[in-house]
């Protein structure tokens, strides 16, 4: 009969800390961009919103490590424009969480880190004075940075 080889162990004291975190380095990361027209807005003091929804197949895993955005500014006369970045989680149809943009017009943030990457984000506008209706003529976008 054959002899069967038992499977040497090493003791964990002769295992260096880079071997034991070595599989944070083999994590993936993405990332995907969304652009679309700014909303039309008809009515004064009312929240409008361009979407942007992640593309198919991200990992349900992933998680966001930084968001930046680019926000255009109507010229219909408006006396206050309030702009919010805005996250939906996966599968739910209202917002949760809300960063103010309304003094950058562009910029990144790390107020969504650690959201799940599925989720979807909308650029919302509420305007008060000016005139309406007002169209946009403009493109928001929204970019996604995210691990897995």
């Amino acid at each position: 009969m054959g002899s069967r080889q038992a499977n040497p162990l090493i003791p964990l004291n002769l295992v260096s800390d880079q071997a034991l975190s070595s599989q944070a380095a083999f994590a993936a990361s993405g990332t995907y961009t969304k652009t679309g027209a700014g909303p039309n807005i008809y009515v004064a003091g009312t929240e409008n919103s361009s979407f942007h929804s992640p593309p198919g197949g991200i990992s349900t895993s992933a998680t966001i490590t930084s968001v930046s955005w680019s926000a255009g500014s109507y010229s219909n006369g408006w006396t206050t424009q309030n702009r919010r970045l805005c996250y939906t989680p996966p599968g739910a149809t209202t917002y949760t969480t809300c960063k103010d943009i309304s003094s950058l017009a562009s910029g990144t943030t790390s107020d969504f880190n650690g959201l799940a990457a599925r989720g979807s984000f909308r650029i919302i506008y509420i305007l008060t004075g000016g005139t309406y209706p007002t169209t946009a003529g403009f493109t928001n976008s929204v970019t996604v940075n995210y691990n897995y």
